[in-house]
């Protein structure tokens, strides 16, 4: 498997992760994270499992959050079941004032193929 295949993969999951935050659909948001999905917010505790990840994502839905963009800096087979990326993001939240600001990060994602389907296994950012 090549590595361009590797990215045409996660790419395509990002944009229907990002289709689905649009959607304001924090259950949606989670079908795309494995059942024993790892997520590790930068200052917060480690999040596992998809219930968690949900209720993560609802709450960023409800305080601000209103859009992300992800932008792949490489993308690699480490098994033919398994996918490194690592990406920028940028998340825009807007304010209670109505202003918006965008939140760049950079992550380390592992993405495990589960029920036919390449989804996020663990995921660590910064900001």
């Amino acid at each position: 498997m090549s590595a361009v295949t590797a990215r045409s993969i996660v790419e395509s999951q990002a944009q229907k992760f990002i289709a689905a935050l649009q959607e304001r659909n924090a259950a949606k948001i989670a079908a795309f994270h494995t059942m024993n999905v790892r997520v590790l917010p930068p200052g917060s505790p480690m999040l596992q499992g998809r219930e968690a990840v949900q209720g993560f994502y609802q709450y960023l839905l409800d305080n601000g959050v209103k859009d992300m963009r992800f932008e792949t800096i490489d993308a690699e087979f480490l098994s033919e079941n398994t996918i490194q990326e690592i990406n920028h993001s940028f998340t825009t939240i807007q304010g209670p004032d109505g202003a918006t600001q965008v939140i760049k990060g950079t992550a380390v994602v592992l993405w495990q193929l589960e029920d036919g389907e390449f989804k996020l296994n663990v995921d660590i950012w910064n900001n």
